[in-house]
């Protein structure tokens, strides 16, 4: 079997849950995607000086996945760190939050939450026309591609053990 992901959500994401597995189901096909269910964003996550939640304490909530295996952990609080204010996701090792927060739509959190998945397969920032290329504002990430450029594509294939 492939690498596995995982993906909680808050209780207020559960019915977008389900749309962001089969989005992610269909940006990378070697993945299994498994919702394993819901999980509210616990208050020592909060930052009371960013007003938001921090991106890496909730990661540091998370314990890293077995080798085989990645978890994303979609919010509906927003999110920071000590140099952003409202990221829409982020990633570490193979770990990943996503928030809903400032995203318009589901298509919008299904490709944060894909882009996110790239960064815990080992992508890095694309300048193209790819899911890989950074967004700083709900409008970049809806002019974004909805899927990836042939070279993040290739090393997809590479981390997921696809050849050709």
């Amino acid at each position: 079997m492939g690498l596995v992901l995982g993906i909680y959500s808050d209780p207020k994401l559960a019915s977008e849950a389900e749309g962001v597995a089969d989005g992610l189901c269909k940006l990378f096909p070697r993945l299994t995607v498994m919702l394993l269910g819901e999980r509210a964003v616990p208050a020592a996550a909060w930052d009371t000086f960013l007003a938001q939640y921090d991106a890496f304490g909730i990661l540091g909530l998370m314990a890293e996945p077995q080798e085989s295996a990645a978890v994303l952990w979609l919010v509906e609080g927003d999110l920071g760190d000590s140099r952003h204010r409202g990221l829409f996701g982020a990633a570490q090792g193979r770990r990943a939050v996503v928030s809903a927060a400032r995203l318009p739509d589901a298509g919008a959190l299904v490709k944060e939450a894909g882009h996110e998945v790239g960064h815990m397969l080992g992508l890095g920032h694309c300048s193209g026309a790819c899911l890989m290329r950074p967004a700083k504002t709900a409008g970049e990430v809806q002019s974004k591609a909805g899927a990836f450029c042939p070279a993040c594509s290739e090393e997809i294939n590479r981390a997921t053990g696809e050849q050709g």
